[in-house]
């Protein structure tokens, strides 16, 4: 007699397969592909994604617990993506599916405590004598009956989860595990209208002034959630001021209008498209007319209206009833392009990213569920935004290799972009003043169509570069300087001008090593094959990839001298430099260690409201920021990404240069950019400062042929990790004798060589390289390899992460 059905289901973690559960009778009406559902795992309970039905028919499944949605959370097409996703990356699907999903597969686990009677004889009983944490936390689950961990520990300061087990030990309480599933809900959506609040000074927070700021610019209530997003504000900086009477919250359904609608009132200047513009968005409508899959590449200077094509594009997109993905590559873009495109489109478009509270997230994802929202602007992980009419994407900078994501699942959300595209029929255009090398080949190979923006808008010239020798610089004044005497005579200039500037360094900190003068040791990570920065604002030494840090040694840990010198230089060294040059420049860094639990957008608005001067920086400052008031750009050591043992680091120097150049003269006034470095004669400098892309492109081209690299060839990198060296170094062998035995001249193995890096957060990396003109053989040579290695009862207890298209070799 034939079992209960069954399904298969993805759970959100580290597993390569599905897992089959039986559907039990009273179930089965409820459980369709695409649902949330609660199982059991071990002892155990995790929220899933049923994928599939089960079509072996195997006896002694376990059962599903619960079904937690009456429809799909992902429509088959989203569902079927993720899947690719999860084979092209070698990812676990259900940890895909968490990417997509990042809120609706948590399962949070709560401990309730439960009063015994044991425990209230001990409270009752004239001669007992407990501890008198014990006696406090038994008399208050008497009084409140039973209680959370977290409710009981509100109530009485002090209480140790020692003494709670230790009272549960003795008999007198029961703590109980139960697990709590995260509706999906549906919130009154708030909306935020200014009020006029006579007699009332204004407020001193920055953050309040930026939400009455935007209310008053719109001139009209805003969602609350969206306002949080563009102002960089907290719910309860909103509450505040409601509760002072500046602003009044109020509930009411959303109207907002879905793709097709008729558009807002469009209170934007009317801007007209250059030539060039005006080709490339008739290209582009003429595409979106057609319906189908069609990839471009939009090449444009720096500030030559690209995010003008994406709007119009975007515009004949939703004239058509479909809707746009806008990807850009970092958090810190959005709330300034999202306050230009909302112009365009009022409430028919959200924000979707990683740093979004979350309540504003489930407001978002909602709001795109129901079909109100013609336009997403997000980062990488909005590329499995649920939009069910998909007509457009953008990758704007798709060059960045901030769309890759590093930890798993690993994907790179371009290239995912650009398969989502393909299977909903839709437009994709990938934009940059500097396209990766992958893209340039797909143009000459007629695989995209390319779009070109030769000029800046109001024929506005290109920004002057000048390369300035530190070797010569060093030779002139006989002392090791971080600003070269040109930089400092521009920025010693900047008040008396009233323009603003930036400085590029890329390199955190206050100094990038220590070194003893006695023996020549660096002091370096404990986990990490990586010296140690120093940060002066904490003192301390500490690594940037496993943020493990130490007190600075009064003498070398090698030799004991004390003859210690903190060499190289950081941002933090550089903006001290600055305010010795002149204390009366207004500066501010842009970093990491700056902004961090901050946010980049009060910054970047103060830098646009010229509050400030100058912003000294690593490579954020070079990602597409239009600040008109800029004039100078000053970059130091230009050449150290030359020194990295990647094949993509002069591709990744180029675009660095010729991106954070572009950030000058998009005003009315001409811009010049002092670029320092000791290589000027490499090719990529020389590029970017002759504004020849040519140049550059054609010469890495012929290298990355000779050399065998993308975008001539596919690479897979696999790394074998593990806490002990020699069980990495066998590991890496028997995978890499295994590959080559199913190779069969299908691609080349290369290694296994330890890492560039050898040593990260207490793994040793050992790494293996395979090399050939087809994806598919790649794939299918991993698979069959480890698939070999289990059948054999060969076992590799070691971690091993395959990259398909790495993004670095490091």
């Amino acid at each position: 007699m034939p079992g209960d059905p069954a399904v298969l289901v993805a759970l959100p973690l580290a597993l390569e397969k599905v897992l089959s559960y039986r559907v039990s009778p009273d179930l089965e009406g409820l459980v369709r592909v695409g649902v949330r559902v609660l199982v059991p795992l071990g002892n155990r309970r995790r929220v899933g994604i049923v994928v599939g039905r089960d079509s072996e028919g195997r006896m002694g499944l376990r059962p599903i617990l619960q079904v937690l949605d009456a429809g799909p959370v992902l429509d088959g097409p989203l569902l079927e993506f993720t899947r690719w996703v999860s084979d092209y990356y070698f990812a676990p699907w259900g940890q895909v599916l968490q990417a997509a999903l990042p809120l609706e597969l948590r399962l949070k686990e709560v401990r309730r405590l439960r009063l015994l009677p044991q425990g209230r004889e001990v409270l009752e009983h004239p001669f007992a004598r407990p501890p008198a944490s014990a006696r406090r936390i038994l008399d208050l689950l008497a009084r409140k009956g039973d209680l959370t961990e977290a409710s009981l520990k509100r109530h009485l300061s002090g209480v140790s989860l020692r003494d709670l087990e230790d009272a549960a030990r003795r008999g007198w309480l029961e703590i109980m595990g139960e697990s709590r599933v995260p509706a999906r809900r549906e919130p009154a959506e708030e909306w935020v209208r200014a009020v006029e609040a006579k007699g009332l000074r204004p407020p001193r927070g920055a953050k309040q002034r930026s939400i009455l700021g935007k209310l008053q610019q719109e001139g009209a209530p805003l969602p609350l959630g969206e306002l949080c997003a563009q102002t960089g504000a907290t719910r309860a900086a909103v509450h505040r001021l409601a509760k002072d009477g500046r602003v009044a919250l109020e509930s009411r359904a959303a109207k907002t209008p879905g793709p097709g609608s008729a558009p807002p009132e469009n209170r934007s200047p009317i801007l007209t498209p250059t030539p060039a513009q005006a080709a490339a968005i008739e290209a582009l409508s003429r595409a979106l007319t057609g319906r189908g899959f069609e990839p471009f590449l939009l090449e444009g200077v720096t500030g030559s209206g690209k995010t003008e094509v994406y709007l119009r594009a975007a515009e004949a997109a939703r004239e058509l009833g479909r809707q746009t993905l806008y990807l850009v590559p970092e958090i810190g873009l959005t709330p300034l392009l999202a306050e230009r495109i909302r112009i365009r489109f009022r409430e028919a478009m959200v924000v979707l990213h990683s740093g979004l509270a979350e309540r504003a997230r489930w407001e978002a994802l909602r709001r795109i569920r129901r079909g109100e929202v013609s336009l997403v602007l997000g980062t990488r992980s909005a590329v499995f935004a649920p939009l069910s009419q998909l007509g457009l994407v953008v990758v704007d900078e798709e060059q960045d290799p901030s769309y890759y994501q590093s930890d798993s699942p690993r994907y790179h959300a371009r290239d995912a972009a650009l398969v989502r595209a393909q299977r909903s029929g839709a437009v994709v255009v990938l934009g940059s003043a500097t396209p990766s090398l992958e893209a340039v080949a797909s143009v000459r190979k007629g695989k995209f169509r390319h779009l070109v923006l030769p000029e800046r808008v109001a024929a506005r010239p290109q920004p002057d570069v000048r390369l300035i020798d530190m070797r010569e610089e060093f030779r002139s004044t006989g002392v090791e300087s971080l600003l070269s005497r040109e930089l400092s005579a521009a920025l010693a200039s900047l008040r008396e001008s009233g323009d603003q500037a930036m400085l590029l360094l890329n390199r955190r900190g206050y100094a990038t090593f220590l070194l003893c003068r006695a023996c020549g040791a660096t002091l370096a990570c404990a986990s990490c094959s990586i010296p140690l920065t120093y940060h002066r604002a904490e003192d301390r030494m500490i690594c940037h990839y496993c943020n493990r840090g130490r007190r600075v040694p009064a003498a070398c840990p090698s030799c004991g001298s004390p003859h210690l010198h903190l060499g190289g230089a950081g941002t933090q060294r550089l903006e001290e430099a600055i305010r010795d040059l002149d204390p009366a420049l207004r500066v501010a860094r842009m970093d990491r260690d700056a902004l961090k639990g901050k946010g980049h957008a009060g910054l970047l608005e103060r830098f646009e409201r010229r509050e400030l001067d100058l912003l000294v920086g690593t490579q954020m400052l070079a990602k597409g920021h239009d600040f008109p008031g800029v004039t100078l750009v000053g970059v130091l050591s230009a050449d150290s990404l030359l020194s990295l043992p990647d094949f993509r680091s002069a591709e990744r120097t180029y675009q660095l240069l010729t991106q954070v150049a572009g950030r000058a003269g998009r005003g009315n006034r001409p811009g010049k950019v002092l670029v320092q470095a000791f290589a000027v004669d490499h090719p990529a400098l020389q590029a970017a400062a002759r504004h020849e892309p040519a140049l550059f492109y054609e010469r890495e081209l012929r290298i990355r042929r000779l050399a065998e690299y993308p975008p001539w060839l596919a690479l897979v990198q696999i790394r074998v990790e593990d806490r002990v060296a020699g069980r990495a170094d066998g590991a890496a062998l028997l995978l890499a004798e295994r590959l080559r035995a199913v190779a069969k001249r299908r691609f080349k193995v290369l290694g296994p060589a330890p890492a560039p890096f050898p040593r990260l957060k207490g793994f040793f990396r050992r790494q293996i390289l395979l090399k050939g003109t087809s994806r598919k053989a790649l794939a299918a040579g991993v698979r069959e390899a480890m698939l070999g290695l289990r059948d054999s009862g060969g076992s590799i207890r070691s971690r091993v992460v395959v990259e398909p298209d790495p993004r670095s070799l490091l």
